[in-house]
């Protein structure tokens, strides 16, 4: 993509807007994205503003939080408007959470009015749950229907949802009771039930479950898709497989920041700041500063007195008629091993007091 960016940057100084979008949108939205990091604010704006909205949206999900106040900000009302109601119900969600309270509600509030009632009902939920992790975008469809019924219902909704690999199968109730996957449909005769060929109790995680033992569900029964359930076991929603893959990522860099004693940060890893970093491990780095201190100080004076002795008790033991290469290498290394605890404590002491 770094390839594409003169020829970019040249449609848009040339303001050949569509040019521009037919060239972007032949490739996939992360790639765009990657384009973009690379392109100043205001040709990142333009291209927002040219784009086709759902395409936009797809390329916003990629981003990081900063990255999605950059355009935010600098997008009009309108564009603002539409932008957030064609996101992914839970990629809305965890950028709303993400931003101040009072820019929160001002962008509800210019949402539409399903999208908005929508995003409220899932930031009920923490974030780090199933609930948290969650979309309401899934297909689901009641046991008594036939198969071509359910292939005219995806056919009719399969834009507006997430994915359509796996078909949720609810009584009149809303309650889970089976799951049909794309291809038992693409193979079945049109005219049987969705109940002769659903699998029953299909596996499900309740809406409260932490979201790293979703990931585990997940990987422990190697599924794409997994539904979400309330105590009821009424179906709340899906969570597929890229989120779960991004609880994975951040599981792991909360793993690493642990283990290197720098606490938690919403940020990467790898774009944290060294100063950031030192200053959320300093009492550890203090106590390693500490140890090395000590440890440096131990060793030169135990260097200056094996020196010493080295030199002069090879010649008191010669007058005390014993044979130094016998004796001395085993006395010196008695009287170092004494003495370098002794210096090392006492140091120890005098830097703490």
């Amino acid at each position: 993509m770094r390839l594409l960016k003169p020829e970019v940057e040249d449609l848009l100084k040339n303001k050949e807007i569509e040019e521009t979008k037919e060239l972007l949108e032949t490739f996939e939205p992360v790639e765009v994205s990657e384009l973009l990091r690379s392109l100043s604010l205001s040709q990142k704006l333009s291209i927002f503003s040219v784009l086709d909205v759902d395409f936009s949206a797809r390329i916003f999900e990629e981003f990081e939080t900063d990255e999605q106040m950059e355009i935010i900000e600098g997008i009009n009302k309108v564009r603002k408007a539409e932008l957030l109601d064609e996101l992914h119900p839970d990629d809305r969600v965890d950028f709303l959470q993400e931003i101040p309270k009072d820019l929160k509600e001002q962008l509800l509030s210019i949402m539409e009015k399903k999208e908005a009632r929508e995003t409220r009902e899932l930031m009920v939920y923490p974030e780090e749950t199933a609930g948290g992790l969650m979309t309401t975008e899934f297909i689901k469809v009641k046991k008594d229907l036939t198969i071509k019924q359910v292939i005219d219902r995806i056919r009719k909704y399969a834009e507006d949802v997430e994915t359509i690999s796996d078909i949720y199968v609810v009584d009149d109730n809303d309650i889970l009771v089976g799951v049909i996957t794309l291809k038992d449909l693409v193979l079945s005769n049109m005219r049987r039930k969705v109940k002769n060929i659903m699998q029953p109790r299909p596996v499900s995680v309740p809406v409260i479950l932490d979201q790293e033992k979703v990931a585990q569900e997940v990987a422990k029964y190697d599924i794409n898709t997994v539904p979400v359930v309330d105590e009821r076991g009424k179906i709340k929603g899906i969570i597929t497989v890229d989120d779960i893959i991004d609880v994975i990522k951040e599981e792991t860099v909360e793993d690493m920041l642990k283990f290197g004693a720098a606490g938690e940060h919403k940020m990467s890893y790898l774009k944290q700041s060294p100063f950031l970093l030192a200053r959320s491990r300093i009492i550890w780095l203090s106590v390693l500063a500490f140890v090395g201190i000590t440890v440096g100080l131990t060793l030169i004076i135990n260097t200056a007195i094996a020196t010493s002795l080295g030199a002069v008790l090879p010649l008191i033991v010669k007058r005390m008629n014993f044979d130094p290469a016998v004796i001395s290498g085993p006395l010196i290394t008695s009287i170092m091993d004494v003495t370098s605890l002794l210096i090392y404590f006492t140091l120890a002491k005098i830097i703490i007091l």
